[in-house]
């Protein structure tokens, strides 16, 4: 059975007008379609039988041989008298081996649509490189508008004072002497929820809000203003 099949059928509840007959102790029975409420109850018509979904598809074991004492994986169960009450149905719902393929099944349903744990932690690896960037790009961003400003990046060494950033409210203040860097990193974080998230839950040594980081970003993109003038001088010449 191919997977395409396994998540859009599931079991398969097939409903006719009438079931086929066959003797059952003293009288003819059939099976009756009120069973289905197990969902993992599937019926067969050329067997006239039903069987486990579940167990024969997703059970733990790669040979199915390994279950012939259990009848709802290979021979079918046709004893319709019995499949009320306490029977061979509420046996085989209780067993370890079928509680352990609905798992699988359900594990198998939340692959297809999550994707494999592979694909998740790249997901999450990928989301990760995005949100860094961002967060690299506004501090970036924030730098060049105070240096265009003509603005201190930080208060003078005796004024500066930065307050520790409370996680718990909802906005973000380092507090009036923290200079304009951070106040303005601040602001831009009470309306960017990446940007909040970091300042608030993000490693300490990965913020890059010290005064170092700050310099080191300023001579980055100073360099980078360097050698584009260059390359347009190059051009020109």
């Amino acid at each position: 059975m191919t997977h395409i099949f396994i998540l859009s059928c599931s079991s398969v509840q097939l409903r006719l007008e009438r079931f086929p007959k066959h003797k059952d102790g003293d009288r003819f029975r059939s099976f009756n379609s009120k069973l289905y409420h197990f969902k993992w109850l599937e019926y067969s018509v050329s067997q006239d039988s039903v069987y486990c979904f579940y167990c024969r598809h997703f059970s733990e074991n790669s040979s199915i041989s390994d279950y012939k004492c259990d009848i709802f994986i290979v021979a079918g169960y046709r004893q319709w008298k019995k499949c009320y009450g306490k029977s061979e149905k509420e046996k085989h719902l209780l067993s370890f081996s079928h509680c352990k393929a609905v798992a699988n099944y359900e594990a198998y349903n939340s692959t297809l649509e999550k994707g494999s744990v592979i694909s998740q932690i790249r997901k999450e690896h990928a989301i990760l490189i995005k949100e860094n960037r961002h967060y690299l790009v506004t501090l970036c961003e924030i730098l060049l508008t105070i240096t265009q400003q003509k603005i201190g990046v930080r208060e003078s060494v005796s004024l500066f004072r930065a307050s520790a950033i409370d996680i718990e409210s909802e906005s973000i203040d380092y507090g009036p002497h923290s200079g304009n860097f951070l106040s303005l990193l601040s602001l831009v974080g009470n309306h960017d929820e990446v940007i909040a998230r970091r300042i608030k839950h993000g490693p300490r040594n990965a913020k890059c809000t010290h005064h170092s980081v700050q310099n080191a970003l300023l001579d980055i993109m100073a360099g980078e203003v360097k050698n584009k003038i260059f390359e347009e001088m190059q051009t020109e010449s």
